[in-house]
């Protein structure tokens, strides 16, 4: 079985690939586990100083919850369900929301509606766009702050063709 979450680094920078593309790269209890200690050691590493932060395959970049890994949390009660997998993942957002190194969602534009929920309070998005034809290709980056309690968002976008 390969790696729920794939590591790569690239100079400064750590491209995390969540590899669960047959399920749409859905969060289990393994990927979350699995990017809740890769995030733990790269805080620690003076070297990276960026992630990069995509999904495997060409379908999704996450489909969010993997209902059927945590389907016997829920058949146990709901405060199981609570304790064990929506506890669990609310540590992980606010762990990628709160961490100390740049942490940017390279998503494929296919992606945006996936994207659009899961990853929205992080600080920068960037998504590319290849079209069918070789030489033209997009890439949106846009910059979002955390909500602050009184509700206040801000949020940037800027563009750019390339040739």
């Amino acid at each position: 079985m390969s790696e729920p979450v794939l590591r790569k680094a690239l100079g400064p920078v750590t491209l995390l690939t969540l590899n669960r593309p047959h399920k749409l790269n859905a969060l289990d209890y393994e990927l979350i586990d699995q990017l809740m200690t890769i995030l733990d050691e790269i805080e620690e590493d003076d070297e990276v100083r960026a992630i990069v932060l995509t999904g495997a395959g060409d379908r999704a970049f996450s489909a969010g919850a993997d209902i059927a890994g945590f389907a016997a949390s829920v058949r146990r009660g709901q405060m199981a369900a609570l304790r064990e997998f929506v506890r669990r993942g609310q540590r992980l957002t606010a762990r990628i929301e709160t961490f100390p190194k740049p942490v940017i969602v390279a998503v494929n534009v296919s992606h945006t509606a996936a994207a659009a929920r899961s990853p929205r309070r992080l600080r920068l998005r960037l998504q590319a766009s290849a079209r069918n034809s070789a030489r033209r290709r997009s890439i949106s980056v846009s910059r979002h702050r955390s909500a602050e309690p009184s509700g206040f968002r801000d949020s940037l976008g800027a563009s750019a063709r390339c040739a």
